[in-house]
């Protein structure tokens, strides 16, 4: 696993869980004025990286997609008291018949990628046409798959209910995590938000304010 740190001089943090096969670069023209954690590239083990993290007022801990999973394994390993939490187009399970991506689809998406490439993954992500703003990962694209097998690997057995989400948004275009999937989950669990969007939700919510402010 991989991170980011970019220092405002803040007493505010953000920390960003990552979707599958990004890099730093996918909210880099989000301006804010709080200290920004990214996590992304979850081909190792899941461990924390060795991080010096100061003292801050405020916590916010915003994961997307397979981040959501991340974040849950993650989060309440940092030490730190999150003011709010926000997961976005995931569920802590991420790859699961009832919660998440059903396993036999998640395998189907494995070996279509290794024959055709992430073109198809982008155009789904989307539901469409792929957004002008997006800046696609600059990652070895078997850097991406070994990504995604990992992550399918340490979900299996991972404890799944170790953090608490203030709120949940499903978007209900989303054609990578199943809408009704999220819903079952999500729903008596904390505050959901059904939202008509893709998968990738950052159209909609267009900066850290949007984001924080859901």
């Amino acid at each position: 696993m991989k991170s980011y740190f970019s220092d405002n001089n803040s007493k505010q943090l953000i920390i960003f869980f990552n979707g599958w096969g990004m890099d730093d670069s996918l909210l880099k023209h989000f301006n804010t004025d709080k200290d920004i954690l990214i996590f992304y590239d979850y081909r190792s083990d899941v461990k924390l990286p060795e991080l010096s993290l100061k003292n801050y007022d405020e916590v916010y801990v915003v994961a997307w997609s397979m981040g959501v999973f991340m974040a849950n394994q993650l989060a309440p390993k940092l030490g730190l008291s999150i003011t709010k939490s926000i997961a976005l187009c995931g569920s802590p399970y991420p790859v699961d018949d009832a919660y998440g991506i059903r396993a036999k689809v998640y395998d189907m998406t494995c070996k279509g990628l290794k024959i055709a490439g992430t073109d198809k993954f982008f155009t789904q992500m989307f539901a469409g046409q792929e957004s002008p703003l997006f800046s696609r990962p600059e990652r070895e694209f078997m850097e991406q798959i070994d990504e995604l097998e990992n992550l399918k690997t340490v979900s299996i057995d991972a404890e799944k209910e170790s953090f608490k989400w203030d709120v949940a948004v499903v978007g209900m275009k989303d054609r990578i995590f199943p809408p009704k999937n999220l819903i079952a989950y999500w729903e008596g669990k904390t505050r959901l938000i059904q939202d008509d969007m893709p998968h990738y939700p950052f159209d909609k919510y267009d900066s850290w304010t949007k984001i924080l402010s859901i």
